[in-house]
């Protein structure tokens, strides 16, 4: 699956309309990258599934009970199960054109955060705590003698989001903007290509479908 900015974008939409204002029954540990959320709405229950996997991250309804799976409990399970059960989840956001959706919760400690970074190889499941302190992270990273500038994502230190892309915004294309970014490219790439190099949010398959609407090939 192609999990660009737009996609995040509809299935925030989508779950704002289902399961906020849900309550965390229960959380389950599927795999090491994969973890379940049931979400209490009087009279239903709902599964959120969330995976960082590498080669599939995902998130999604299920209408199956999230069941434990095999393996011990990982450090991140520790913390999700110690802040998340009781929560009140009260918000929804995406940073603009990003492939990160932010649940807000209200507990008993106070507001906690649970960030999926949905980014291919570099996603992740991220939980903070009010001041935007790391509690806990699906995928660890130590600090690089060789990468100063790397994120570096450790409990009790505080998050730093993603860095924005360096490219343009939806809004900001215009007919003349991207005359002068398609004359500045290699004339051998095609349109499909340039696109997500262009514009920030756009999957190739959506590069495709936009080429395909505009020129009919």
């Amino acid at each position: 699956m192609n999990f660009d900015a737009f996609s995040a974008a509809a299935i925030a939409a989508e779950l704002r309309t289902v399961i906020l204002n849900g309550r965390v029954q229960r959380v389950v540990q599927i795999n090491s990258l994969t973890y379940g959320f049931e979400i209490f709405i009087h009279p239903t229950r709902y599964n959120l599934i969330i995976s960082v996997e590498p080669q599939a991250p995902r998130l999604h309804l299920t209408a199956e009970k999230v069941r434990r799976g095999s393996g011990n409990e990982t450090p991140l399970m520790l913390v999700l199960r110690k802040y998340m059960r009781g929560a009140r989840l009260i918000r929804i956001e995406q940073p603009p054109y990003e492939r990160i959706l932010q649940f807000d919760f209200h507990t008993t400690f106070g507001p906690i955060t649970l960030v999926a970074e949905l980014l291919g190889t570099r996603s992740n499941l991220i939980l903070l705590n009010a001041a935007q302190t790391i509690l806990g992270a699906a995928r660890l990273s130590k600090p690089a003698d060789d990468a100063p500038h790397r994120r570096i994502l450790i409990p009790n230190q505080p998050y730093q989001s993603p860095p924005a892309q360096d490219k343009l915004t939806p809004p900001d294309l215009t007919e003349a903007t991207l005359r002068r970014e398609l004359q500045e490219a290699s004339p051998k790439l095609p349109l499909t290509r340039l696109l997500p190099g262009i514009v920030r949010g756009v999957s190739p398959l959506l590069a495709r479908e936009i080429t395909f609407r505009a020129t009919g090939n």
